[in-house]
Formats: structure tokens, sequence, C-alpha cells
């Protein structure tokens, strides 16, 4: 481009808009997947559950308590480790949306601590509110009971 053409890269315009409006669109989609991300848990042998949650409002962390809620049964467990991770979007089965698009989102591990000690799978994990977990009477990994 020389100098006496008109405008930056970012602001040539493409079939579809502007680069920046290009950009804005990108990110604005990616933030509205991202933000869709179900808190979802799951379990095949009942003692331990993996996980994956939105990053957008996180308010789950490390050695944190969590309530996990299927249908009508209820466990609690405690978060053992969490990371942030992400996925291509066709690898995700959003085949509508650019390749290269990265979903964002955290993955993690736990222990449960009282409930059903069944396998299961998608449950909703929240944090569990004060006073929800009973701290002096906790279930260990493998279903032994402490007072």
């Amino acid at each position: 481009m020389s100098d006496g053409e008109a405008g930056s890269a970012a602001e040539q315009v493409t079939p579809s808009g502007s680069l920046t409006d290009l950009a804005e669109e990108y990110r604005r989609t990616r933030a509205e997947v991202e933000s869709s991300i179900l808190p979802l848990a799951t379990s095949v042998d009942g003692r331990q559950f993996t996980f994956q949650v939105s990053l957008h409002g996180l308010t789950l962390q490390t050695g944190g308590y969590v309530v996990l809620e299927r249908d009508e049964e209820r466990r609690f467990g405690q978060i053992l480790s969490m990371r942030p991770d992400a996925e291509s979007a066709p690898d995700l089965g959003l085949d509508t949306m650019r390749s290269s698009m990265l979903i964002r989102f955290a993955r993690g591990e736990g222990v449960i601590l009282e409930g059903d000690l069944q396998p299961f799978h998608d449950a909703v994990v929240r944090r569990a509110a004060s006073g929800e977990v009973d701290l002096t009477r906790t279930t260990e990994p493998l279903g032994i009971d402490h007072w």
C-alpha cells in the first residue's frame, strides 16, 4: 500500500465488512460459545468425577466444595485439580464455526465426599453454598465414613 492510498489494513473492506468488524464478530461469537459451556460432571466409578465449566464467571476453585445434581440425585464433592483447556470448534461438533476458532473452558477432577456412590453422567456441577457441606462428616473416596 502506498502513502497515497487511504486506510490501514485493518480498515480495508472485505465482502463481509472491515477486518475490524470481522475481528469483533469473531470475539463476540467466541465469547457467546464459551459462556454457554455447560457445567457438567461425569463419574465412571461413583467415587471420582471429571467436569467441565465455562471460564466466564468461574466460581469454582481447586480445594473447593461442589454440589453435583442430576435428576433428583444430589452428591457433594471436592475439586482436586482444575486447569484451562481449549478445543477447536469443529472438534466440539460446531461445524458451522471457523475451523481456527478455539473454545476455551476449564476441566477438572474431584472426589465424591457424600451421596450415592454410583456412576453418573452429565450432572450439573456448582459451587456448594455456605452450610451445604457438613465438614464434620465426610466420606473418603473409598466410601469410608469419618466422624
